[in-house]
């Protein structure tokens, strides 16, 4: 901060960069542990979820030599651990979507937050979540169809 004798100049306040709408993370490092990781479950596991199915698929296709074929090349004899640790991702899915949504209400609800900042938020969860279930529901390459054959 630095001061001058200039009185016309105003006077130089420091700015609270984390009440600015874009700056989303920066807020979230401010909260207690238990609501930092809701918010980072929230944005982390359509990822960790749409991930998990291609590092698998990819993985038996590194192995196969060719890529997986539904029905004939079973995921678990394939790639083994990585399918039971991708298995333990998909059972969680309705947890996950319940933090999601409660990370979403509890961050609308809380007052030192301004409404545009829990508005970037809720738009970028939903379009994670979306973009992941699309890709999912497209399934250009069948891998979901492997993975869960």
């Amino acid at each position: 901060m630095r001061t001058t004798d200039n009185p016309y100049e105003p006077p130089r306040v420091a700015v609270d960069d984390t009440r600015s709408t874009w700056n989303v993370f920066a807020a979230i490092r401010q909260r207690p542990f238990w609501i930092q990781a809701a918010h980072m479950i929230a944005l982390a596991y359509p990822i960790l979820l749409v991930g998990q199915f291609y590092v698998s698929w990819l993985l038996a296709w590194i192995i196969l030599g060719r890529q997986p074929r539904v029905s004939w090349d079973d995921p678990y004899e394939t790639v083994g651990l990585p399918y039971v640790l991708g298995g333990l991702l998909v059972p969680c899915l309705p947890v996950a979507a319940g933090i999601t949504l409660g990370s979403l209400v509890a961050r609308c609800m809380h007052r030192d937050d301004p409404w545009s900042r829990s508005l970037v938020l809720a738009i970028l969860n939903i379009g994670v979540w979306a973009g992941a279930f699309a890709l999912l529901r497209w399934d250009p390459w069948r891998v979901c169809e492997w993975w869960l054959d």
